[in-house]
């Protein structure tokens, strides 16, 4: 799922991401790690902690890429997600 990311600071992206027919919300954010090559991504449900995922991976790029990956798993997995997904 391509996700739509802002920044906050050079290293940091942040999305969210709302469902208006199903009405779930999911944030994801991409950090670049400090004194590191490497960013932390993360994503999650608000209200389903048990669905969160993170991860790290070698550039903001690849991170951004697992982080969209994630959040189709998640709405999938949140069951109430649309078909397609």
């Amino acid at each position: 799922m391509n996700l739509m990311w802002d920044t906050a600071q050079d290293r940091i992206w942040f999305a969210r991401y709302d469902d208006g027919v199903t009405g779930l919300r999911l944030y994801a954010v991409v950090e670049g790690l400090p004194d590191r090559c490497e960013w932390d991504w993360a994503v999650w449900l608000p209200d389903e902690p048990k669905l969160a995922k993170r991860g790290i991976a070698r550039s903001a790029l690849e991170a951004s890429i697992a982080a969209g990956e994630a959040t189709e798993e998640c709405l999938r997995r949140s069951g109430k997600s649309l078909k397609g997904l």
